[in-house]
């Protein structure tokens, strides 16, 4: 198993005001899920990019997701540099050079934040919440198509009232979206919509948990074959992980499944597919890597990892997952084979004088390195940073 290598220096930084997750109100993901993927590992091709900002100085960053085009990198954050936040772009070459200036894409009347982004093929989707006060007034989750250089493309679609950070995946020519919405005086749901890249509504929003309790933090991935979304739920009177499975239709398979049995999950969980399964990363007392087939069963020993909150994805041959370290808070990226029984050692992703958020990181694979993002308060003004690591 290949440790990842990364090469590091001192960056500069810009401006803060990050959210991190309320397990019972909003957030989910960096995008906190990824596709299954063919792509085979290799070195070849892949340069290591240092820790560094990204985002314009005057910004005052939050959340911030990416996603790889084939060429390089669509990144999104929340930023609040013009007093209301509102989601910006950047694209990136693959050495992490900036094309062009940041660009605000949302144009809120409210706070736009917590976004999730993904990539078709020739466009990206984006998918966030307004987060709106005072209270009772429901946050709304919003979905809208970015052309390559992040211009966006017609309107944006109000999904529904969201209480949390939608996961998002491009499938099966289909930006399928995982949300949690609490509807009048009613506990948080899990709930799903599917969008045509032209943003169309795919069928009728589907409700995918109904029991009153609470659930929440969706994150989504694909098989190839079906969706798999985690989410945390408190029907047994304490906060578990459980998964539910939905064909490519949209429609539910079967009831939904328990993966965690403690006395609370303290994090939000998040979600890997590969072409024959899932893994699924959570913390009850020791953060905890689970692998599962389709049908939700157990396939390898669960593994304890080194962090918690834990981006994951599937490269084609290994999961791989970031964390925000214990010791002094910076990123760290390690791997696990499918049926492996620890994960490689730990490697430094951010420079060492990094302050990153914890739950806010954006993870991809490129097929030949990982791109990472995240909104860092190391000067305590935070900025949007990037960094590539190579196997």
């Amino acid at each position: 198993m290949a440790v990842p290598c990364l090469v590091t220096v001192l960056a500069s930084c810009g401006g803060a005001n990050s959210k991190p997750r309320d397990a019972g109100a909003a957030d989910a993901g960096n995008p906190r899920s990824s596709d299954a993927s063919g792509d085979t590992p290799t070195t070849s091709g892949c340069v290591p990019v240092a820790d560094h900002a990204i985002s314009d100085p005057a910004g005052v960053t939050g959340h911030s997701a990416l996603a790889w085009t084939g060429d390089g990198y669509g990144v999104v954050w929340a930023d609040a540099r013009q007093g209301v936040s509102q989601i910006y772009f950047a694209r990136l070459d693959a050495t992490g050079t900036k094309i062009g200036a940041d660009r605000a894409v949302t144009s809120m009347s409210t706070d736009a934040a917590l976004p999730v982004i993904a990539w078709n093929g020739t466009a990206f989707g984006l998918a966030f919440a307004t987060e709106v006060s005072p209270a009772p007034t429901p946050t709304e989750a919003y979905f809208e198509i970015l052309a390559a250089d992040g211009t966006p493309q017609g309107s944006v679609v109000d999904v529904g009232a969201s209480n949390g950070i939608p996961s998002m995946v491009w499938a099966d020519q289909t930006f399928a979206l995982a949300y949690h919405s609490a509807r009048g005086a009613a506990m948080a749901e899990i709930f799903l919509s599917r969008f045509d890249e032209s943003a169309k509504r795919l069928g009728t929003e589907v409700q995918l948990t109904n029991l009153g309790f609470g659930a929440f933090n969706p994150a989504i991935a694909w098989t190839g074959n079906r969706y798999g979304i985690s989410f945390q739920d408190s029907r047994q009177g304490e906060t578990e992980v459980f998964l539910a499975l939905v064909d490519a239709n949209g429609a539910k398979i079967g009831q939904e499944m328990q993966l965690s049995t403690s006395s609370g999950v303290r994090v939000p969980s998040y979600i890997a597919a590969s072409s024959t399964g899932f893994a699924v990363t959570y913390q009850v007392d020791n953060p905890t890597l689970v692998r599962l087939d389709e049908a939700g069963n157990r396939t390898a020993t669960d593994v304890v990892i080194n962090d918690a909150p834990a981006p994951v994805l599937w490269t084609g041959t290994q999961y791989a997952l970031v964390t925000d370290g214990t010791a002094g808070g910076q990123i760290f990226l390690s791997t696990i084979d499918a049926s492996g029984t620890a994960p490689s050692t730990p490697a430094l992703v951010s420079d060492s004088n990094a302050d990153p958020f914890p739950d806010e990181v954006g993870f991809v694979w490129t097929g030949r390195g990982y791109g990472v993002a995240w909104p860092d308060d190391r000067t305590g003004v935070t900025a949007t940073h990037f960094a590539v690591v190579c196997p």
